[in-house]
């Protein structure tokens, strides 16, 4: 008789998880440190209690396969395996009246073939999802397996029945890094290309523009700038210029019309002019 176990909420009230033996303790500790090499390390060395529900408890140590608890998410489906039997007892109640004592090397054996994954210490904070060769690879740091909390995360995320929160929270994310971002340009200094402190007019794409760049790592090698206070910029915009390009050649560029800064200079106080060097042949 095959069954699946569903995710583990501890009760109302209920004592978070705790670890209930050396191996576990070991585990949390490595989690908690981030040490995900050794966190894996651990697991292929520990013993392992994989749950069953039989008809008959008492014959758990020969059931077949069919029996062992699976657990199944985003088409995927794991054999659970535990660090202890009071966590697995925990995690799975009533879904599960026996098991089997096994360890890394065996169930590495066992599932070679098959589309089997491994799921240990299911609702913990010491769980994990990953295949039995890729747990090999995890422990020798040769590959950065996400932790359980971040593989829920991931699995929330592409969840269908989460896209329209996910845009949203996306979209809403995306409208707090550029108004961030923006404040940030207007509100303080840019980088201008200059020469020998004078600002610049040159073609960007065509158009004459300005150039000013938000942060010295997305100045290109070789282009001197001049700090000027952006509002000190706009009220003082040369005629020359039809555009201001603001950080041009990166992801983060965008492109200001004269026009519109113009109109946004009506509304900044009088300040000193930057001199401007006009376009070549001008």
């Amino acid at each position: 008789m095959t069954q699946q176990a569903q995710p583990w909420q501890p009760p109302v009230g209920a004592s978070p998880w705790q670890p209930t033996n050396e191996v576990e303790a070991r585990l949390a500790e490595a989690a908690t440190k981030d040490d995900r090499a050794g966190f894996f390390t651990i697991l292929m060395s520990a013993p392992l209690f994989l749950p069953q529900m039989v008809d008959d408890p008492d014959t758990a140590t020969g059931a077949s396969n069919e029996d062992y608890v699976t657990f199944t998410t985003d088409d995927v489906t794991y054999l659970l395996a535990f660090t202890s039997l009071d966590t697995l007892q925990a995690s799975l109640g009533d879904a599960a009246n026996g098991y089997v004592e096994s360890d890394y090397e065996t169930l590495r054996a066992g599932l070679e073939g098959t589309d089997l994954q491994i799921g240990f210490n299911l609702g913990t904070p010491i769980d994990a999802w990953l295949d039995a060769e890729s747990l090999a690879r995890a422990a020798a740091g040769e590959i950065l397996v996400p932790t359980g909390k971040e593989m829920t995360e991931l699995l929330e995320v592409a969840d269908p029945a989460n896209a329209e929160a996910v845009d949203e929270a996306a979209d809403a994310e995306l409208e707090a890094f550029v108004d961030d971002y923006l404040t940030r340009i207007v509100s303080g200094d840019v980088l201008v290309a200059s020469q020998n402190g004078v600002a610049l007019v040159k073609p960007v794409d065509g158009v004459p523009s300005v150039e000013a760049y938000s942060e010295d790592q997305y100045v290109p090698p070789g282009t001197a700038t001049t700090a000027i206070p952006f509002m000190q910029l706009v009220a003082t915009w040369p005629a020359a210029a039809q555009q201001l390009a603001v950080n041009p050649g990166t992801p983060l560029e965008f492109m200001l019309p004269a026009e519109v800064l113009t109109a946004f200079s009506q509304y900044i106080p009088v300040v000193p002019p930057v001199p401007v060097v006009p376009p070549d042949g001008d």
